[in-house]
């Protein structure tokens, strides 16, 4: 099967001083710095929509800060993920 992944909150996750740092100094946009860096935004979880509530609950009972940045839809073109 087709899948695409989506970000939808692009931007969500507070920005970190470092990261500002590079983006202004070192002239790098925020889109090239959320794709190089990952804008220190850590462990992605991809749960079923309908299980999203729950897994936020769980993280955030464990003390994680968490949020929805995106979701998963079909897509006609197969995706291939190479390093």
């Amino acid at each position: 099967k087709a899948i695409l992944a989506k970000k939808d909150a692009f931007f969500t996750t507070s920005e970190k001083a470092i990261f500002k740092l590079l983006t202004e100094k070192g002239e790098v946009s925020h889109q090239e710095a959320y794709r190089v860096f990952n804008m220190g935004v850590g462990m992605v979880w991809f749960v079923p929509g309908k299980s999203a509530d729950q897994a936020l609950a769980i993280a955030r009972k464990h003390g994680y800060t968490a949020e929805v940045i995106g979701h998963v839809e079909k897509s006609g073109v197969p995706v291939v993920v190479a390093e």
